[in-house]
């Protein structure tokens, strides 16, 4: 069963380190959330714990550079880039330390 792109992007934060609660707060969403999509994922791709998870999704990753998959010419389009919507969590690297995430948050409340 494939992984959604949802259970994809909490995967690649957590292959970067972060925790269920920092990925929440990249991505937007709470905690049990980012838990819930890696649990998913852990149980998609048949391990049991996060170690596990994290080398399996590195495994992948490498077989998937080494497939030549053949481009669509619709996918070459370039679209434009939507303007940022003030007051959301960016979605990029911008909280790669989690105390930035933190004073972002009691500025919220």
């Amino acid at each position: 069963m494939p992984l959604t792109a949802r259970e994809y992007e909490c995967l690649q934060w957590a292959a970067r380190g972060k925790t269920a609660w920092e990925i929440g707060c990249i991505l937007g969403i709470t905690r049990r959330t980012a838990a819930f999509h890696l649990d998913n994922a852990r149980r998609k791709l048949g391990v049991t714990t996060r170690s596990q998870l994290v080398a399996r999704f590195r495994e992948f990753e490498i077989l998937a550079s080494l497939t030549v998959y053949p481009v669509q010419p619709h996918r070459l389009r370039k679209r434009k880039a939507s303007p940022p919507i003030p007051g959301k969590f960016p979605r990029e690297d911008a909280f790669d330390d989690p105390a930035d995430c933190t004073r972002l948050l009691r500025g919220l409340c």
